[in-house]
């Protein structure tokens, strides 16, 4: 599908929904690409329901039959893991939070139509991140579910052999541990084949949930800056004392237009903030679980050949949960700074040169700014990177409770 001149900052998460069959705007004007999407967009949205309802039975299955929590702990992990991204799909629709598409196409169209340079650079700065921060997310979750299924294929493999040799009954607890309703062993093919189909689902949703709440977080800080660049700018270095009425009139009403769509933008982050509070609460409280449901299998190594494997993917798991959790506090530490070096960028302007009433608009917009725009994790107050502390803290704590070497 060609890529629109005004999709650049959108394009990696317009990629990924239209893969993940979440793409809500029109894909074609043939209505049999569209009758097609259609039924992909839905069959898809079918498996990743079944994928998460197979995950918890599977995982009741093992707490009701008294399995090891050797055996436990990974599943436990990896449903809350599916549960974040069902959570955060069932809130992207419900909340219709993909409709501003068309309106981040349109801000991104009036960037280029702009004659100023510098909002050029600042906004393909922005791409450049938003790209770096997808490439990151998808190698990630990419290696470490590559390395959940190679580990899992060699070890069915062994677990099968081991069967045949002594004629046992062994179960296979690796991969993704989804209910089967087959022995997983003497019919290794569908297990396999089921694998392939579960690894894709949960690959390319837990990607594209993220991919497009740092990509709106990212559009709204790029505007404001954007808007730091036109408030510094709107009074030219040229512009003094004897200008007329006229150009003074004229420069109170850039600076109106200015503060409209400074308040069109809290208005947007306030809103999409409203939307996905419970997306940025649900990331701060359960990435602390998360991290030492990981960490605890990592301390278990005891340095034997067969644990070599567990290790490195516990390792990448890990690392795709710090990725992402460090990418949430900066970005949405990034609103809380560009919001307020608004009002720094509008006092380093002109705006002494201007008429009574024009500074007296640049001084509530300056009083205004004084209040960062953030993004909500409730009662726990901002998400900033401040918070990231707190959650490696938290996890620390629960792996210290988890450790059964302590």
């Amino acid at each position: 599908m060609p890529v629109s001149a005004n999709e650049k900052l959108i394009v990696w998460s317009k990629t990924l929904m239209i893969v993940a069959g979440c793409w809500n705007q029109p894909i074609s004007k043939n209505p049999i690409i569209t009758k097609l999407f259609f039924l992909y967009s839905l069959g898809m949205r079918i498996c990743c329901i079944l994928f998460w309802v197979f995950l918890f039975l599977e995982m009741l299955r093992l707490i009701i039959c008294g399995y090891e929590w050797e055996i436990i702990i990974p599943t436990l992990s990896v449903v809350f893991t599916d549960s974040k991204v069902m959570a955060k799909m069932i809130i992207y629709m419900k909340n219709n939070i993909l409709d501003i598409i068309p309106d981040m196409t349109k801000k991104e169209k009036e960037v280029w139509a702009s004659d100023c340079k510098e909002i050029k650079t600042v906004y393909l700065n922005k791409i450049k991140f938003l790209r770096i921060a997808t490439v990151a997310v998808a190698t990630t979750n990419f290696l470490t579910i590559f390395l959940l299924e190679l580990i899992g294929v060699f070890a069915t493999l062994q677990v099968r052999d081991y069967n045949k040799f002594h004629n046992g009954t062994t179960e296979v607890h690796f991969m993704y541990q989804v209910l089967l309703p087959l022995d997983k062993v003497n019919h290794i093919h569908w297990f396999f084949s089921t694998q392939v189909i579960w690894a894709w689902i949960g690959y390319i949703f837990s990607v594209v949930t993220q991919i497009i709440y740092f990509t709106i977080l990212c559009y709204a800080a790029v505007h404001l800056q954007i808007l730091q660049i036109r408030f510094k700018s709107f009074v030219e270095p040229n512009f003094n004392f004897s200008a007329t009425v006229e150009a003074l009139e004229k420069k109170t009403e850039v600076l109106k237009g200015l503060i409209h769509e400074h308040q069109q933008i809290i208005k947007f982050i306030e809103t999409f903030n409203q939307n996905s509070r419970y997306i940025t609460m649900m990331e701060f409280v359960m990435s602390s679980f998360d991290m030492a449901m990981v960490v605890v299998p990592l301390l278990k190594v005891d340095g034997r050949p067969q644990d070599l494997s567990q290790m490195i993917f516990w390792a990448f798991y890990f690392t795709v949960l710090m990725t992402q959790l460090f990418l949430i506090g900066w970005t949405c530490n990034e609103i809380k700074i560009q919001s307020g070096a608004i009002g720094n960028a509008l006092f380093q302007s002109n705006w002494y040169l201007l008429n009574h009433e024009t500074q007296k608009l640049v001084q509530m917009v300056i009083l205004r700014t004084r209040r960062d725009l953030t993004m909500s994790i409730g009662f726990f107050g901002a998400m900033t990177t401040d918070s990231v502390i707190l959650v490696l803290k938290g996890a620390y704590s629960y792996i210290n409770l988890m450790n059964p070497r302590n």
